[in-house]
């Protein structure tokens, strides 16, 4: 974490959990902004990015629209959610998102905001979801059941079709 986030988790811990108001003197604290994908690596370079508010280089995206989730923020203080962003060629990265919304001593308001790229686990949970309703359809169209045995637990799990070919519910099956 930054100097400045460690600050302000702090602060936010001991002024949420603890009951303490501690404010933040940004006067003494180096900040620096690290992102996770690494702007580098969604296409633009330091120059493009620098000065730039990062929803709108990244052309950010939420179902619910990046207004609402700006309204959720100022409202609770925190926000965490999927966001997607555009590379600069046009590829799609989906980030889990954290925003915490934190007031300066001068007044100003900042958003302070982690991302972590979680493109490649979503395109593998969809491709085992896809795996998934494949066998289920081959086992149940080819009248095939499964089962597994947990010999540690001895725990019998049987697929759906097996309880159809032998013609008893799952409720009436004793493992």
């Amino acid at each position: 974490l930054t100097p400045v986030a460690l600050a302000e988790g702090m602060a936010f811990a001991r002024r949420n959990f603890g009951g303490l108001e501690q404010r933040v003197d940004y006067d003494f604290i180096p900040s620096a902004v690290f992102c996770q994908p690494p702007i580098g690596t969604v296409g633009f370079t330091e120059e493009e990015a620098l000065e730039r508010n990062s929803h709108e280089l990244l052309q950010t995206r939420h179902p619910l629209g990046m207004d609402a989730i700006h309204a959720l923020l100022k409202r609770e203080g925190c926000w965490v959610g999927e966001l997607s962003h555009t590379t600069r060629e046009g590829t799609q990265v989906t980030v889990d998102s954290r925003l915490l919304l934190s007031r300066r001593s001068d007044g100003r308001l900042l958003v302070l905001e982690t991302n972590h790229d979680v493109t490649s686990r979503k395109a593998a949970e969809a491709a085992l979801r896809a795996s998934e309703e494949s066998l289920r359809l081959a086992t149940q169209t080819g009248k095939v059941g499964l089962w597994d045995w947990d010999i540690v637990n001895n725990r019998v799990t049987w697929s759906d079709s097996l309880y159809g070919i032998h013609g008893v519910r799952p409720d009436e099956f004793a493992n």
